[in-house]
């Protein structure tokens, strides 16, 4: 999700003189990265940091695929995995696919097939997903059609059917 702030300079790094390629061969990305780590900062607080096994990006349009993804977000003691990543740096949005996985605060363990973060909404930016959720954490078990998470107000909106199961916890 936090791809979409891997520094500006590394990509510049990275865009030498291109390279005589046959058109029928052309890569399907201008930059292809191995073993990316992007952290965000905002001053002196590190804020998230982001991994991929891979990220390929294109400059034009400011599309990128990155496959192996990870942001832990420091600052909500959340981590977000996918399989695979989509986006577009310039919009802000990026949504995961191949089964998204939410590890969070005392044990909340959420997942989806697919799910999309878009950082113009509201904001903070906003998660959602049309996709099958499961979330469980101790004392719950839940599952739904989707849902809608806002990110500044922490609230989410789970869209039905939904079915919870609450469980007593021992103290």
């Amino acid at each position: 999700m936090l791809l979409r702030l891997v520094p500006i300079w590394l990509l510049a790094a990275c865009a030498g003189a291109p390279a005589e390629v046959p058109a029928d061969q052309a890569p399907p990305s201008d930059i292809s990265l191995q073993g990316v780590t992007a952290r965000v900062w905002h001053g002196p607080t590190l804020r998230a940091q982001a991994t991929a096994a891979r990220l390929d990006f294109q400059r034009q349009g400011s599309l990128f695929v990155a496959t192996g993804a990870r942001a832990v977000l420091l600052e909500r003691g959340a981590t977000v995995a996918a399989p695979r990543a989509e986006g577009d740096l310039s919009a802000h949005q990026v949504e995961g696919s191949g089964g998204v996985r939410l590890l969070g605060r005392d044990g909340l363990v959420g997942t989806t097939e697919r799910a999309r973060f878009d950082g113009q909404a509201g904001d903070e930016g906003a998660a959602s997903s049309r996709s099958a959720v499961a979330v469980e954490a101790p004392g719950l078990k839940l599952s739904a059609s989707g849902f809608q998470f806002d990110v500044k107000s922490q609230q989410c909106t789970f869209e039905g059917p939904v079915v919870t199961s609450l469980r007593g916890t021992s103290p």
